[in-house]
C-alpha cells in the first residue's frame, strides 16, 4: 500500500474542501477519496488497484449520519 494522508472531516464543508485540494493535479486513481464504514477502498488500495493520496473520513460528520425526507417525499 502506498502512503497517503488521512483527514478526519468534522463537517460536510470541511470534507468538500479536502476533496478540492489539488483536485486538478491528480488522476482519478490518485485523487482524494471519501471513506466511512463499509467500503472496499482499503482492499483496493492493498491490492494496488487504487492509490489515493488522501483519504477523507466522513464518519465523524453528524449531519451525514441520517437521511431526512421533506413532506413531499423529496
Amino acid at each position: 500500500m502506498r502512503p497517503f494522508d488521512h483527514v478526519s472531516a468534522s463537517s460536510a464543508h470541511e470534507a468538500i474542501a479536502a476533496l478540492n485540494v489539488n483536485a486538478d493535479e491528480t488522476s482519478s486513481s490518485t485523487a482524494s477519496k471519501l471513506i466511512a464504514g463499509g467500503t472496499d477502498l482499503l482492499t483496493l488500495m492493498k491490492a494496488d488497484l487504487l492509490a489515493p493520496t488522501r483519504l477523507i473520513d466522513v464518519k465523524p460528520i453528524h449531519e451525514l449520519r441520517y437521511i431526512t425526507f421533506d413532506d413531499d417525499g423529496a
